[in-house]
C-alpha cells in the first residue's frame, strides 16, 4: 500500500513537472511569437531598458572610481603642534646632509609603512642630490594643508640658495598625525597635483 502511495506521489510530482515545462515553453513561444510580430517596437523598447541599466551601472562606477579631490583644511583645524612637529620633520630631512640630524622614524611618530621603507641612506642620498642641484634650504613656507579624508597633506614652498626656483617639499600625515610620507617635488604649483614617482 505504502509503495503504491509512493509511486502515485511520484507519479503526480512528475505530472506537475511536465505541466510546468509545457506551459513555461508555450510561454516562451507566444513571447518569441510575439516578438517576430512586432519586432521593431519590442526591440525599441529592449533597446531603451538596455541602455538605461549600462548607463545606470556607468554611472555607478564613475562615481566609485573618481578620485577624492583634497580639500582645504582651514585654520583652527589642526594643532599647531601637529603643524610644528611637520615643519621640523620635513625641515630637518632636507637639511640632513648639512647637520647630520635626522628626527629618527619609530611607530610613534611614523606609520609603520615609512618606518619601513624610509631609510637614512635614502634620506641622505636624496639630500645631498638635491644639494648639488638647487644649494642648500634657505626657507620653507607652509602654504596649505590639505586633506583627502584619509590623511593631511602639508604642502611647503622652498627656497635654496643656488636656484630662483621654488621647490615643493610635501609631508604627509594620516589622521592620527603619525607621518606617512616625505617628497619634494622641483617645482611648485599653486593648484595640487598628485605625486606620481
Amino acid at each position: 500500500m505504502a509503495i503504491n502511495r509512493r509511486y502515485k506521489i511520484q507519479t503526480k510530482k512528475l505530472w506537475i513537472k511536465l505541466l510546468f515545462k509545457a506551459t513555461a515553453t508555450k510561454a516562451v513561444l507566444i513571447f518569441c511569437e510575439s516578438e517576430i510580430q512586432n519586432p521593431v517596437h519590442n526591440l525599441n523598447k529592449f533597446s531603451k531598458m538596455k541602455l538605461f541599466i549600462i548607463t545606470g551601472i556607468l554611472l555607478i562606477l564613475f562615481i566609485q572610481c573618481s578620485p577624492v579631490q583634497p580639500q582645504i583644511v582651514h585654520a583652527g583645524q589642526i594643532s599647531e603642534q601637529n603643524k610644528t612637529a611637520a615643519f621640523n620633520f620635513a625641515k630637518s630631512q632636507f637639511e640632513s646632509c648639512k647637520t647630520g640630524k635626522y628626527i629618527p622614524l619609530t611607530t610613534l611618530n611614523a606609520t609603520p609603512h615609512l618606518v619601513s621603507t624610509l631609510k637614512i641612506s635614502d634620506m641622505q642620498n636624496a639630500c645631498e642630490k638635491i644639494n648639488k642641484d638647487c644649494g642648500e634650504l634657505s626657507e620653507l613656507k607652509l602654504q596649505e594643508v590639505l586633506t583627502d579624508k584619509t590623511s593631511y597633506i602639508y604642502r611647503y614652498k622652498a627656497k635654496y640658495s643656488a636656484t630662483t626656483k621654488e621647490p615643493e617639499i610635501r609631508v604627509y600625515t594620516n589622521l592620527n598625525h603619525k607621518f606617512d610620507g616625505l617628497i619634494y617635488k622641483p617645482l611648485w604649483l599653486d593648484r595640487y597635483t598628485p605625486f606620481t614617482p
